[in-house]
């Protein structure tokens, strides 16, 4: 019986053995291959991201360029309001003539173009249609108008 019980150590210890191995072989770590993969996968990723940011970059240019053209627009605009219907400003035509410049400030003398026209008895006598139009060229070529009705008190 003493020897049965000498044995049965050393079978359980055989089999612990035999499981501790079956682990090892099932936990083997990454291939050469697949770190390639995973880096060249993460690679692409990468490059798709870092792609998009020029494009971000354009849109936000174009976003700040269409903003301050409707800015410039509506301080024109906010202008011709407060002046009386027979005001040498709302005289029909262009103002400046001809589509000139007019520069509101410094840093706008190459980017913008701004400039107003107004046509009398539009929609109806006594009252005068003006449009403000405001033009620029880069980062690409747009322009924005406003539109607004002066009428007579008479």
């Amino acid at each position: 019986m003493s020897t049965q019980k000498n044995r049965k150590p050393k079978t359980e210890s055989r089999k612990l053995k035999a499981k501790s191995k079956k682990r090892i072989a099932n936990k083997r770590g990454f291939t050469l291959i697949e770190l390639l993969v995973a880096i060249t996968l993460l690679a692409i990723g990468i490059l798709a991201i870092a792609g998009l940011m020029p494009l971000g970059s354009r849109s936000g240019e174009q976003a700040r360029t269409l903003t301050r053209g409707i800015e410039l627009a509506q301080q024109r605009m906010e202008y011709i309001k407060t002046l009386p219907y027979t005001h040498v400003e709302l005289n029909k035509g262009y103002h400046p003539p001809a589509g000139g410049a007019i520069t509101p400030t410094p840093e706008q003398v190459e980017k913008f173009q701004r400039y107003y026209r107004v046509e009398d008895s539009i929609p109806m006598p006594n009252m005068k249609r003006v449009s403000v139009t405001v033009k620029w060229i880069a980062p690409r070529s747009d322009s924005v108008q406003l539109r607004t009705y002066i009428a007579s008190n008479k």
